[in-house]
C-alpha cells in the first residue's frame, strides 16, 4: 500500500512538471535582424565558417538556445545547428549576440549562387518560446580543385523542432518516471525472492525412544517347590 502512495505521488508530480512546461510553450513574437559572413569563400567539399551576428531590437531581454543556418542545398527543415541549450544566450534589447558556426559545403554542390537563411530560436523573460527566420541571403559556391581546410566541425544537419526547452522539461519527467518504474520493480522482484528462498518452519516433535523388549531367550530361574526341600537338621 505504501508503495502504490509514493508511485501515485511521484506520477502527480510529473503531471504538473509537464504541465508547467506545456505553459511555457507559449510562442510570442520578437523583433531582431541577423547576417552572416562566410570565410572562405565557399566550394564543392569545403568546410566553411561563418560568423553568425545576431541583433535584438526587443523591448526586453531575450534568451538565445538554437542557432541554426538552412542552405537551399540542404533539405527542408534540416539546418546546420548550433545547440546553446546548455547555456542560453542573453541579448538584451538593442544587444548584439555573435558566434560561429563550421559547416561542410557538400560535394555534390552546384558551381553558382544560392542562397540560405538563418533560425534562431529562444525564450523571453515570461518563459514564452519564440522561433524566429531571418531575410533570404545569397551566397555565390566558386569552383576549386583543392578543398580548403578549416577547423572541423561540431555542428551537425538536423531538423529544427519548436520543442527546445519544453523538450528538456518532458524528457527529464519521462526519465524521472522510468527510474521510479525500475526502483518499484526492484523491490517488488526483492521481496519475492526472500519470500522463496526463506527456510521452512518445522515444528518440534520431542524424540521418542523406543521402549526396551524383553529378551524371550533369558532362562527363567526355575521356582522352587517348598513340598521336596529337605528340612532335617
Amino acid at each position: 500500500m505504501k508503495t502504490s502512495k509514493v508511485a501515485f505521488i511521484v506520477s502527480f508530480l510529473m503531471v504538473i512538471l509537464v504541465s508547467l512546461g506545456s505553459v511555457s510553450a507559449a510562442n510570442t513574437t520578437i523583433s531582431a535582424t541577423a547576417n552572416a559572413f562566410w570565410s572562405p569563400t565557399p566550394t564543392p567539399g569545403s568546410l566553411v565558417e561563418l560568423t553568425v551576428n545576431f541583433e535584438s531590437s526587443n523591448a526586453v531581454t531575450i534568451y538565445l538556445y538554437r542557432i541554426g543556418i538552412h542552405v537551399d542545398w540542404q533539405a527542408e527543415g534540416q539546418y546546420y545547428t548550433l545547440d546553446l541549450s546548455d547555456n542560453p544566450k542573453a541579448v538584451e534589447s538593442g544587444g548584439l549576440y555573435s558566434t560561429k558556426v563550421t559547416i561542410t559545403v557538400p560535394a555534390t554542390a552546384s558551381i553558382g549562387p544560392h542562397t540560405y537563411m538563418i533560425a534562431v530560436d529562444g525564450f523571453d523573460n515570461n518563459g514564452d518560446s519564440f522561433t524566429w527566420d531571418s531575410a533570404s541571403y545569397s551566397i555565390t559556391v566558386q569552383d576549386s580543385t583543392t578543398a580548403t581546410t578549416t577547423p572541423t566541425s561540431t555542428n551537425n544537419s538536423t531538423s529544427r523542432n519548436g520543442a527546445g526547452i519544453d523538450s528538456l522539461l518532458i524528457y527529464i519527467a519521462v526519465i524521472a518516471g522510468v527510474a521510479v518504474i525500475a526502483v518499484l520493480l526492484a523491490i517488488f522482484i526483492v521481496k519475492r525472492t526472500n519470500k522463496k528462498i526463506a527456510a521452512p518452519v518445522v515444528p518440534y516433535t520431542p524424540e521418542r525412544r523406543p521402549t526396551p523388549e524383553t529378551d524371550e531367550s533369558e532362562e527363567k530361574a526355575p521356582e522352587q517347590d517348598l513340598d521336596e526341600k529337605d528340612f532335617t537338621i
